[in-house]
């Protein structure tokens, strides 16, 4: 299992890094891993690190070049050879992107740690301010492409029997009740909702959460932008469940005018006639 405590550190040997990211502020997680992060670690930030440019389509977090990822990865001596451990706040949406991004680019022994660095705190001879040196490696990018499902993918399987799409986002925003970052609320037809807040606890995933999609071979991830659908994806691999990641999410569905979704009280109604209803 790849969800561990502190304890397993001093085994593992690990390439550290810190990823800690609020939305909210951005500048939060790198000020904060100055202050003291875990002995050795590194740091990635979502907005710089592990997103690209945002464009008219692809959402609010695409993927980043990820050459230049894999350099970034290079220099902390990331190989495909020594252990990975990935901490942020202890949410997870961070520390998933990330395991989700190293993924991609095809490495494997990724350890996410429970509780994030207010588990370390405790053990205060770990933290310091001190930076690490910059490394190398000879990490090359060997790209998994069938951990990412694609708008016209999405379009051709979510109505399949043997497919399955589910929202992390929270109920409300699934439900079109609130939206606080689109421009729309509602959800993409057919998704079901599993609130990624609620899949975990200390010890991992929450019992049964996702038994009512272990049936379905085709399982598609996604929430608003790519980020906190990643703790689902995570947790369903946990539980031996593969399955993809919608990379543009809900932001990226909404940028098509003849796309439809569900809002509040189930009404289905194309994004076009959305735009046609605020422009009045």
């Amino acid at each position: 299992m790849y969800y561990v405590s502190k304890d397993i550190l001093k085994s593992l040997n690990p390439v550290i890094i810190d990823c800690r990211f609020d939305l909210s502020n951005p500048d939060w997680g790198y000020n904060a891993y100055l202050k003291g992060h875990l002995k050795g670690a590194y740091y990635l930030d979502l907005e710089k690190d592990l997103t690209g440019d945002v464009k008219e389509h692809g959402g609010r977090h695409p993927l980043p070049d990820l050459n230049a990822f894999v350099d970034k990865l290079r220099s902390f001596g990331v190989d495909s050879n020594r252990p990975i451990l990935l901490y942020d706040d202890g949410s997870l949406a961070m520390a998933s992107r990330l395991w989700f991004m190293l993924k991609l680019i095809g490495l494997e022994e990724i350890y996410i740690l429970k509780g994030g660095f207010n588990s370390l705190l405790s053990s205060e001879e770990d933290i310091t301010q001190a930076l690490p040196k910059e490394k190398s490696s000879d990490l090359s990018l060997n790209l998994n492409s069938d951990l990412i499902c694609s708008v016209d993918e999405v379009i051709a399987f979510k109505d399949r029997a043997d497919t399955i799409l589910v929202d992390a986002r929270a109920p409300e925003r699934y439900q079109g009740l609130e939206e606080p970052l689109d421009f729309v609320a509602g959800h993409i037809p057919g998704a079901i909702n599993i609130f990624w807040k609620e899949v975990f606890d200390s010890d991992g995933s929450k019992e049964d959460v996702y038994n009512q999609i272990k049936s379905y071979p085709n399982v598609i991830n996604h929430c608003g932008s790519g980020v906190t659908g990643c703790v689902n994806m995570f947790f369903m691999w946990e539980n031996h469940i593969k399955s993809k990641l919608y990379l543009g999410s809900y932001s990226d569905w909404i940028s098509y005018d003849h796309h439809q979704i569900v809002t509040k009280n189930n009404k289905i109604i194309s994004i076009g006639q959305v735009k046609d209803e605020k422009s009045i």
